[in-house]
């Protein structure tokens, strides 16, 4: 980065100057008043406009200097990376850029204004300060404000962003934050009483109740509109058919004189014809119900018969049984009840014990108990004779109760099943018989409820008989052929009375009534309409609307709306009656609100959102937002003072790199003091920087002589610009920085900015001492540029 011209047209007393830097070292010499020091401020000026705000003594001309400088910038080589990726480095190149015409060199350039100050500019004020550890300490600072102070302007102003006090990081109640911790609890607070009230207000429905009070007021409004609207309508459509109204009411007042329909006279027919209906309906519900009792009855009759057949073939067949009962009573008569075989084995069992005791008996000598024991055994013997002839016989008869009972149509196995099959049917017979009764019970029920269905369809009839003969009777009086035709003649009529009554209404309201008068019919109906007649001829030319056409009245719609409007204003009374502690509230509010400064942290301060419970939500929602905003920044601001202070440890990291025995600042202070200082180092505790003498003790700045003060702070500046410039050499514009130096260290600050020229420095020695601008520059064979004083 090189100066290679500036051209100034105007700068205060300054004009017309032109110079083409030497693009190394060179000198601008003059006596003081002659412009060196505005040529200096012009040319930063014209480089960076806004060096005037960290420059303090740039400002000293109001107008902006009118001229331009030019500058030339070097390409840095691409990237070790890029290098090898393309296959080696490219030759630097050079580009010019006219600063002045709007160009900045932060444009061109990584340098910003407060860079171009601290680092490129050396005046002698930088260092004239009163006391000696001010001094050092403000040299400390400068040598870091590239990162420090920009690092403490922007904590400034983050926390001035988060409205922070310096110190803890809360929320300041200064005045120049805003009072952001006031307003923040005073807004917390508001907001948590409106919630409260709009929790309270919707309990108590006074939500529903004023939105209500919007729709009400919402629907009055339109409905006034609409009612004001009718009326002008009903006004042109009076004026426009005032003379048909007049027409109408002498046609109506004719034909209403004759009518014999009437209101109460359609309302009877009606009820006839309805309830005529409801008879028809009845009579056929009846005839439904006769239809179905008789059906029932048929049925039951057939229910009936077809038991009574069933039964009578019960009694067919028990008849032809009756052989067998008889049968049946002759077999039991003749023992046939014992079980076939048992007397014949009693009788023989008998005998063979008699025989065989007998002849025990005879064997043992005992001749009576033989002779009674062979008795014994011969009756046992004629027993089961006589046994054995009876059972031949007894089966015999049961062989032929069996064969009678089968024919009979008994299904039947012994003769013990044939009483109980004889006896089932007859409980089956006597069960039909009790069924058949039921039925003709059950008939005997139908046919009284037929006789009352019957009765009931006669009385429908009759009753149907009457109504018809009244309906004839009443259309023949009224010349009428149906119903239908009669509630015709009756709407006709009323048709006829309203129109009537509404033309006499219009002609009356807009014509007036003829005065009265006592001798004469002033108040008939015939007098009124000779009257408007008379009045017509003049009253066309009162209406004259352009904005509502006749035709759009309607006095339905009219009255409609006017009742609307009655109602709706009885209803907003009501609600703003109920809603006026709930008002005042909202007063109270709003006064809040305006009481507290919400402006100072949004464009616009909030305001009540609306006059509503929506409204007051609304309100809450945006001091809640305005909270969080405010809390949400304050923990912004926090973080970033947090990170800022993790990249001012990095940077005073930086800054002690940036002093070290191997580096620029160390070499060219060793070069300056001609090798009795060794090195530069920065103590980032101590916020200061220490120099190494040749003998290796190390002295903090504040111990150098002021001489040698002046020598460190210039190399810590070439120091701190080829870190800058990131090892390119640039250029250094001075302002007699060696001005208390003795001749012996002069000649040495000198022969180091020689060393820096030859190093490919550019640099600018603005100066009023002869030893610089005479002395030196001819012994060197410097450039120099010489001013004469200003007229």
């Amino acid at each position: 980065m090189r100066l290679q011209s500036v051209r100034v047209d105007r700068y205060g007393p300054l004009s017309g100057v032109e110079h083409e830097f030497d693009g190394g070292l060179e000198v601008c010499y003059g006596p003081n008043e002659s412009g060196k020091t505005l040529l200096l401020d012009a040319l930063l000026r014209l480089c960076s406009p806004d060096a005037v705000d960290v420059v303090p003594e740039v400002g000293r001309v109001g107008e902006p200097p009118v001229g331009h400088a030019v500058i030339e910038t070097t390409a840095a080589p691409e990237r070790a990376e890029d290098a090898a990726t393309d296959g080696g480095p490219s030759p630097a190149g050079t580009t010019e850029h006219v600063l002045g015409d709007g160009t900045t060199l932060t444009d061109v350039t990584a340098v910003t204004p407060r860079q171009l100050r601290n680092v490129f500019v050396v005046r002698d004020a930088d260092l004239r300060l009163g006391d000696e550890h001010e001094f050092y300490d403000a040299t400390a600072r400068r040598l870091a404000d590239l990162h420090t102070a920009e690092l403490d302007a922007l904590r400034e102003r983050i926390v001035d962003a988060g409205r922070l006090t310096p110190t803890t990081l809360n929320l300041a109640r200064a005045e120049d934050h805003g009072n952001a911790k006031d307003v923040r609890d005073d807004a917390a607070a508001l907001a948590d009483r409106i919630r409260e009230y709009v929790g309270e207000c919707r309990d108590a429905g006074i939500e529903s109740a004023e939105r209500e009070r919007v729709e009400v007021a919402t629907e009055l409004e339109r409905q006034r509109r609409a009612l004001d609207r009718q009326r002008a309508a009903e006004t042109l459509a009076t004026h426009d058919r005032l003379a048909d109204q007049l027409s109408t009411v002498r046609d109506a007042t004719a034909a209403l004189q004759d009518r014999e329909c009437t209101e109460s006279g359609l309302d009877r027919l009606e009820a006839i014809e309805a309830e005529l209906e409801r008879i028809d309906d009845d009579i056929a519900d009846v005839e439904d119900r006769r239809e179905q009792l008789r059906e029932e009855r048929s049925t039951r009759e057939s229910e009936r018969d077809d038991l009574a057949a069933e039964r009578d073939q019960l009694e067919a067949r028990i008849a032809d049984l009756e052989d067998v009962e008889q049968a049946l009573e002759g077999y039991r008569d003749g023992g046939s009840a014992s079980p076939a075989g048992t007397p014949e084995r009693h009788g023989a069992i008998l005998a063979v014990v008699g025989v065989v005791g007998a002849a025990v008996a005879a064997v043992a000598g005992v001749t009576v108990a033989a002779l009674g024991l062979t008795i014994v055994a011969t009756i046992g013997a004629i027993w089961a004779v006589v046994s054995y002839r009876r059972s031949r016989a007894t089966a015999g008869d049961r062989r032929s109760v069996l064969a009678a009972a089968r024919d009979a149509g008994l299904a039947v196995e012994t003769i013990a099943d044939v009483a109980p099959a004889i006896r089932e049917l007859q409980d089956e017979r006597d069960r039909l018989g009790n069924r058949i009764d039921a039925t003709e019970r059950q008939i005997e029920v139908i046919e009284r409820r037929l006789g009352d269905v019957e009765e009931d369809r006669e009385d429908a009839i009759e009753r149907r008989r009457t109504l018809r003969r009244e309906r004839r009777e009443r259309l023949r009086d009224a010349g009428l052929p149906d119903v239908a035709a009669y509630r015709d003649a009756v709407e006709e009529a009323e048709s006829l009375e309203r129109e009537r009554r509404d033309a006499v209404a219009s002609l009356t309201e807009r014509l007036g009534a003829p005065a009265a008068d006592t001798n004469d019919d002033s108040g008939s109906i015939e007098a009124r309409i000779d009257y408007w007649d008379r009045e017509l001829d003049g009253l066309r030319t009162d209406v004259q609307r352009d904005d509502v056409a006749a035709e759009e009245f309607d006095p339905e719609e009219r009255d409609a709306l006017a009742a609307a409007v009655d109602r709706l204003e009885s209803r907003v009374d009501e609600l703003d009656t109920r809603l006026d502690d709930h008002e005042a509230a909202i007063d109270g509010f709003d006064d809040e609100l305006g009481r507290l400064p919400t402006g100072r942290f949004r464009e616009e301060p909030i305001a009540l959102a609306a006059r509503s419970v929506d409204g007051l939500a609304a309100t809450a929602r945006d001091l809640e937002s305005l909270v969080e905003d405010l809390e949400r920044n304050a923990d912004v601001s926090r973080a970033a003072l947090a990170a800022l202070e993790g990249v001012r440890a990095d940077e005073e990291a930086k800054l002690a790199d940036l002093f070290g025995p191997e580096s620029t600042a160390s070499a060219t202070f060793r070069s300056i003091t001609d090798g009795r200082y060794e090195a530069v180092t920065y103590d980032p505790d101590a916020e200061t920087l220490v120099v190494e003498q040749a003998d290796g003790t190390t002295l903090p700045a504040g111990a150098l002589s002021r001489g040698t003060t002046d020598q460190l702070y210039l190399a810590a500046r070439i120091g701190l610009a080829d870190r800058l410039l990131h090892g390119e050499p640039g250029f250094l514009l001075l302002d007699d920085p060696l001005l208390p130096a003795d001749p012996e260290r002069l000649a040495a600050g000198f022969d180091a900015l020689r060393t820096l020229a030859a190093d490919g420095w550019q640099i600018v020695y603005f100066t009023a001492k002869p030893e610089v601008g005479e002395a030196l520059v001819e012994r060197h064979g410097v450039p120099c540029r010489r001013f004469d004083r200003l007229e």
